[in-house]
């Protein structure tokens, strides 16, 4: 009971503390490459860390973050640091090529990758959206220790603010949060991007009115967008439309002085005076108002005919370029189909031309050379946070085979020159900035480079014959730009054509047939149009008006092709997808505006008001002032960040099972450490608890795990002391009578028993183009005290004076004492397509593994083996279902030895064998083994069920079909008695089934979780010729995972 107990403890304890956090629990984020050096230095609030030579990133970044620090403080409640005494670390990582950010609890730190966005940026500067957004974040985070949740600080360390942040406001209103803190700061913000919410436009004209959860957890039948959108509806909402400036203050206040369940529903009941469901309702319904009003101002809207055809599921058109005979190229994705590169012809047919990187630009043509080029973002080949944006082409001949004009580097968004000789690029070097790099077409070497001036950086770029234009963006918007000429010092020198304002601007590009314009996508009036602008006088010209906006405009002959989400008369079309549509030139309601008259945005302007009249009671940033940059060594003392009054050991949770409790947990205490950088991590235990061999004695163990990244190899090593006494083991073949028995017998030392273990790795990652590749070796090294002896005794039992007496009478082997030992060694390598968001598997794949496993010490009485380990996906019969496949075999090899045991490093035994002792029979005669499974994924019943929220909510069904069948060869002997029913081989079954219901959250955790049943068929034909314990035909089991 006891035992029972400590296990459910444990996986609370785990789930509760490791698995929740502002972004994910002790999270890594990956490894920076070896060879950089670092810095530090500190302003009054931030330590911040980076790379060596970017003393003037730095010191942008610390400036930002000390202006957004007191302005998020108006309206959150909390300044950065008001809860804890030691300065907000701030890791700088310079060399990735994802723009993103997080903010960590467990250890505490803000992680900026700080390459700018570049195929969706804000109208106001990376760094600056950076600071509010994260600083708002940390601002958040500061609830964890304040108020009643301060003694959990003290117990539990930084991961108890961390498993805070899940339980109350999860991930939906943090990021809410923040999107309306850059919003209300800024003349921008992505409350003032009409993309960002511009899904739920043709939704509420529909009456689309799904609940909080159900846009909050998502579905596999309705395309859903992701999470900042429904937190930012529900913030800005009741902020704006109940009059709650204070709202995210009054919410905070109430999770540590109040309750401890349902505190948003609180929070919003108490702002709007009805029910969390009727408040959430009246929000959707004010802001579909605000909508209609302003798409009636927008009217009338141009017609459309839509080119492709109507999909099964939500899909996707983006990046389309148009050919001469070959149709439209364009990128689809989809909820059941991942990116992938398509053809399509004037009638709408389509031809899927090969899988797509998920990260990547739009298309452009190079017409003269026949080419289409795109940027791709491609991991580095061992450095996660290292690798390079490439320039990539296929030639229109052969359009599936993927060609790289530029290998290294960091260039975005290509634009080809009429001649197709150069391509136009936009650079983001490591240290800042940005310039437009001129690339040879032919070898992509740089021949020329223009640094874009102080305060503005480069985004795109496109060409007009041999004039080059350029978008720009700096702190007062995105405006328009011609570079004339480069100066002595490489800065371009600019004319500008467009004054910024706060709206975006992208997709430059040339009009065809045309000299002197120049079109573009804008969202000045709200929602995304095309215009063009006369380079020679700047007259500005709106090309198109619609309800809900385009994306991916292409002029082919005398048509417009683009991307909606709907045409503007048939609203109810949202639900195919972003589809391609098509409007005669001749039908273009072609206006001319005025760059500078900007839609003004009812809900965004309103948080700006409210955050003007808080700051009256805020104090002014004083200058910020930065310490002396000095040496920051990645060989540092453990920075221990967490801690609780419990032995824990959270990788063993996977066996929480088994009846080795205390190794998963007991009574003691664990610390937690990690590095800043994320590149070391580990924990320090120790444990009390009963001696699992002796009766009423109790055991005091310590326990170390520790696991470096930032070398070539990754190295994770572990230790474990004392949690029982070592043991002397030796094989003995007991007699009585004509009964026989075979087994390792192990003799308790008066010594403490210690295990340690080594495993070096390095993953390999070579995936591009939307597949995935990689290829790991690895070897795993694992030391016990516990003293092995070959040597095998005969003894039989015969009765004296009227008692059995054991006495021995033969040995077989050498009398060889040793440690126990293992070593393996295996490389694995893998290649797949990328899942899409619905799919259970890949869609095609395949992966292998070849590895070698030994006993050093004790070669003859445990054989090495060899095993090689197969699996793959293949598609189903319909988009979202699956196959998967797996095949292994494992060999001895080498001399064998009587009575040596094949110990498997691979599984033999089907998976309804459960609870049976066939490993150790099969582990002690078999020869070799062999194994295939087959799974076949069936999602079904697409039900979205809310009613149980905010407690579970229910995604899906999913049934997967399986078939296991393993084959083992014995060999028998008549001397050691074992396989005493001389099976020479053996065929296993299992046939059954899981069925699983998929939830989008589970109680407070907000991650996919699967809770199902299993059931299994087993069948066999001599197998039961051993004593087998636990032998049955019919296997019935739960099943629970959580996605982390």
């Amino acid at each position: 009971m006891i035992k029972g107990c400590l296990k459910i403890i444990a996986a609370a304890a785990f789930i509760t503390l490791f698995c929740t956090n502002a972004s994910a629990q002790f999270s890594l984020t990956g490894d920076d490459p070896a060879a950089l050096r670092w810095r530090q230095m500190e302003t009054e609030n931030f330590r911040l860390i980076f790379p060596a030579g970017e003393d003037s990133l730095a010191r942008v970044y610390g400036a930002e973050l000390e202006s957004a620090r007191l302005r998020n403080a108006r309206s959150s409640g909390f300044l950065v640091g008001q809860s804890y005494r030691a300065k907000m670390p701030v890791v700088l990582h310079s060399r990735h090529v994802l723009p993103n950010a997080s903010v960590t609890w467990a250890p505490k730190r803000m992680d900026i990758f700080t390459v700018n966005d570049p195929y969706a940026p804000t109208a106001m500067p990376w760094v600056r959206n950076l600071a509010i957004h994260e600083g708002r974040h940390a601002a958040q985070m500061q609830f964890g220790a304040a108020g009643g949740l301060k003694p959990f600080h003290w117990f539990f360390g930084e991961m108890a603010a961390g498993a805070f942040a899940g339980v109350f406001p999860g991930p939906a209103f943090l990021e809410g949060d923040a999107v309306v803190a850059e919003t209300a700061l800024s003349r921008s913000g992505r409350g003032r991007q009409a993309d960002f919410l511009g899904y739920l436009m043709p939704a509420f004209d529909c009456g689309d009115w799904r609940d909080f959860y159900k846009w909050s957890y998502g579905s596999n039948r309705h395309y859903t967008p992701d999470h900042y959108r429904v937190g930012y509806l529900t913030i800005a909402g009741a902020r704006v439309f109940f009059d709650d400036p204070l709202f995210t203050q009054e919410y905070f206040s109430r999770v540590v002085s109040k309750g401890w369940i349902l505190n948003l529903q609180k929070t919003v009941r108490e702002a709007s005076g009805m029910s969390f469901k009727e408040s959430f309702r009246a929000i959707e319904e004010n802001f579909r108002n605000i909508w209609s009003e302003e798409a009636a101002r927008r009217g009338p809207f141009m017609p459309s005919r839509q080119v492709t055809r109507t999909p099964w599921r939500h899909t996707e058109y983006a990046g389309a370029v148009a050919t001469d005979g070959s149709g439209i190229f364009s990128l689809k994705s989809g909820i059941a189909a991942p990116k992938s590169l398509v053809r399509i012809d004037p009638a709408g047919n389509e031809k899927r031309i090969r899988s797509f990187a998920s990260y990547a630009s739009d298309l452009s043509l190079d017409s003269e050379g026949q080419r289409i080029f795109w940027s791709e973002s491609v991991p580095g080949l061992r450095w996660s946070l290292g690798g390079a944006s490439r320039i990539r082409y296929v030639n229109l001949s052969k359009p599936g085979r993927v060609h790289d004009l530029t290998k290294s580097g960091r260039y975005f968004n290509p634009a080809p020159s009429r001649d197709g000789k150069v391509i136009a690029a936009t650079e983001y070097p490591h240290s800042g900035g940005s310039r437009i790099v001129l690339l040879d077409a032919a070898d992509g070497s740089a021949r020329k480079a223009f640094i874009a001036p102080d305060s503005l950086q480069f985004t795109e770029s496109a060409w007009i014959g041999e004039r080059l234009f350029a978008a720009g963006l700096s702190g007062n918007g995105m405006g328009v730009y011609e570079i004339v000429g480069r100066m002595a010092d490489g800065k371009a020198a600019l004319i500008r054509l467009l004054d910024p304002q706060p709206v975006t601007l992208s997709h430059p590009r040339s009009v065809p047939e045309e000299e002197t314009l120049l079109a573009f996508l804008c969202d000045r009036t709200g929602v995304t149009e095309l215009y063009s602008l006369d380079v020679e006088n700047s007259k500005l010209r709106q090309l198109t008006s619609t309800r809900y906006g385009i994306s991916s405009p292409v002029f082919s002959a005398d048509t417009l092709y683009y991307s909606s989400l709907a045409a503007s008369d048939r609203p109810e079309d949202y639900k195919q997808g972003r589809m391609m549509y098509a409007t005669a030139v001749s039908d273009l309601p072609i206006t001319e505006v005025r760059y500078e008259n900007i839609h003004k945005y009812p809900v965004a302007d309103a948080l700006t008001a409210q955050e003007t009249a808080l700051g009256d009671s805020i104090a002014v940033a004083a200058e910020v002032k930065f310490s002396q940059p000095e040496r920051y060594s990645k060989i540092r003392l453990p920075h221990i960040h967490s801690w609780a009054p419990v032995y824990f050991n959270y990788d063993n949770v996977e066996s929480i099972s088994g009846d080795d409790y205390y190794k998963t947990a007991s009574l003691g205490a664990t610390a937690l450490f990690q590095n800043l950088l994320g590149t070391g991590y580990g924990m320090v235990g120790y444990g009390a608890h009963e001696d699992p061999y002796e009766d009423g004695k109790w055991r005091h163990s310590g326990h170390i795990k520790y696991c470096y990244t930032g070398l070539l190899p990754i190295f994770e090593i572990s230790a474990d002391f004392n949690d029982r006494a070592a043991m002397d083991i030796q094989k003995i073949q007991v007699t009585k009578e004509r009964m026989y028995r075979l087994y390792n017998k192990g003799t308790l030392t008066d010594k403490p028993y210690f295990e340690g273990g080594l495993k070096v790795y390095i993953p390999f990652n070579f995936s591009s183009g939307g597949i995935n590749r990689g290829l790991i070796p690895q070897v795993k090294y694992k030391f016990t005290n516990d003293r092995y002896n070959d040597q095998i005794l005969f003894q039989h039992i015969v009765k004296k004076d009227g008692k059995d007496v054991t006495e021995t009478y033969s040995t077989i082997g050498e009398n060889n004492i040793s440690p126990l030992q293992t070593l393996d060694a295996s490389i694995r390598g893998y290649v797949m397509r990328q899942k899409a968001p619905s799919q259970v598997f890949p869609s095609l794949g395949f992966g292998a593994e070849l590895g070698f496993h030994f006993r050093p010490g004790h070669m003859k009485a445990y054989n090495p083996t060899a095993y090689l380990y197969t699996y793959g996906y293949l598609p189903g019969f319909t988009a979202r279902q699956g196959l998967r496949l797996t095949a292994s075999m494992e060999v001895w090899y080498g001399p064998y030895e009587e009575g040596g045991i094949m110990e498997g490093a691979l599984t033999a035994i089907p998976r309804g064998f459960v609870d049976t002792n066939l490993k150790s029979i099969i582990n002690s005669c078999s020869e070799s083994r062999w194994r295939v499974t087959a799974d076949y994924a069936i999602p079904f019943a697409d039900v979205d069920w809310s009613f149980l929220s905010p407690v579970a909510y229910v995604k899906n069904f999913e049934l997967t079909p399986f078939f296991d069948w393993s084959y083992q060869t014995f060999s028998w002997n008549h001397e050691l008695h074992y396989n005493p029913g001389a099976v020479m081989g053996e065929n296993l079954f299992s046939v059954g089934a899981d069925l699983t219901v998929r939830l989008g959250n589970f109680f407070w955790l907000p991650y996919d979780t699967q809770i199902g049943i299993r059931y299994a068929r087993n069948f066999w034909h001599y197998i039961d010729r051993f004593p087998i314990a636990n032998l049955n035909k019919d296997y019935i089991g739960w099943i629970f995972s959580i996605n982390l």
